[in-house]
């Protein structure tokens, strides 16, 4: 993979090898993990303040990302009840508030 002609799930197959270093103890991983964490928090402290009182995380990393954000976030999280689709029938069918 050369950096100028790469996309974004190239980076994104980094991901697992990244939380798996991160659990081991190594600092570089480690160091990735905590900014990406603490930008996941800010985004889930915002819609907090909106008044968002439950948020589901989905997608592949998270749950990896768990361990690795504050404990007020994590106090947010619920798991999902579908997935994308789901929600996107909901919308369509206008049963969710935009």
């Amino acid at each position: 993979m050369r950096p100028r002609s790469a996309a974004g799930g190239d980076y994104g197959a980094f991901a697992p090898l990244v939380f798996e270093l991160g659990a081991t103890g190594d600092e570089v991983a480690a160091t990735i993990l905590r900014d990406a964490a603490a930008r996941v928090d800010a985004m889930l402290g915002r819609l907090a303040a909106l008044g968002a009182a439950r948020i589901a995380l989905m997608g592949g990393l998270a749950r990896p990302y768990g361990p690795w954000l504050e404990s007020g976030s994590r106090r947010l999280l619920v798991e999902p009840v579908g997935d994308a689709l789901d929600g996107a029938v909901l919308m369509a069918r206008a049963e969710v508030p935009s």
